[in-house]
């Protein structure tokens, strides 16, 4: 199957990832990119909700809580942890929270520095689609790429399983 692959341009900024599987990309809003799974059970999310600095530093967490629990209002923190994404590494959160229609849903959401700001990385899907959005989720933060050491350099994919 071939590789797809999604390059965004941020100002100066260069980022690229390996689209997952049965996704699709809609950039029609210019405050962020979302990846929509053709069944709509896993939407993924990025923007850049801080402008940034050269070599910001990670956010704590403790600053991120308040901002999600009021975007996700009857949301509650499930886990917290650290995430990699463009060599570098910031804070990750898994939620639990109803949706408007009252289905149960789950959300990981990854705040990640780099020259651009911090870049936030959302994955949203139905509780029971969780851990199957995981793999899509995980796969575009292992392909993630920025030009912030130069050149944007695409590492090829291996062709042996």
């Amino acid at each position: 199957e071939p590789v797809r692959r999604a390059f965004v341009q941020f100002g100066t900024n260069e980022f690229a990832f390996v689209m997952p599987p049965e996704f699709r990309l809609d950039a029609s809003n210019p405050e962020k990119i979302v990846l929509v799974k053709s069944d709509y059970t896993c939407f993924i999310n990025l923007r850049i909700v801080r402008m940034g600095t050269a070599s910001p530093a990670p956010p704590k967490p403790e600053t991120l809580r308040g901002p999600l629990l009021s975007r996700y209002p009857s949301a509650r923190i499930l886990e917290e942890f650290n995430q990699s994404a463009a060599n570098q590494t910031g804070p990750a959160f898994d939620l639990q929270f109803r949706s408007v229609a009252g289905m149960l849903q789950s959300a990981r959401i990854v705040y990640i520095p780099c020259a651009a700001g911090l870049i936030e990385f959302t994955l949203v899907a139905n509780a029971d689609q969780f851990v199957n959005g995981q793999y899509a989720f995980s796969s575009l933060l292992l392909t993630f790429c920025t030009n912030e050491g130069g050149k944007l350099e695409i590492v090829p994919l291996s062709d042996t399983s």
